[in-house]
């Protein structure tokens, strides 16, 4: 083998190891980019339930408010009576 042939194998041999990195390296930013991705939509998911969550307890607060003004009405009617 002659030196021209030798710094070409080596040449490739090179190319091979930067394509491996390449592709490694492409690899990890596809799962990195599925985990935020994972993460945004679980972010959306949590979000979505606290907004439910939310309106909920608006409802609650106001059938309370609604219950406490009813039973003091009745009370009074009792007391007027």
């Amino acid at each position: 083998m002659n030196l021209a042939q030798t710094i070409c194998l080596q040449h490739k041999f090179d190319l091979r190891g930067v394509l491996q990195w390449r592709v490694s390296d492409a690899e990890s930013l596809v799962s990195s980019q599925a985990w935020e991705n994972n993460i945004k939509q679980k972010s959306e998911i949590i979000q979505a339930q606290a907004d439910m969550i939310a309106s909920v307890n608006k409802t609650i607060a106001g059938a309370a408010k609604s219950t406490n003004e009813t039973i003091a009405k009745n009370i009074a009617a009792l007391v007027n009576r």
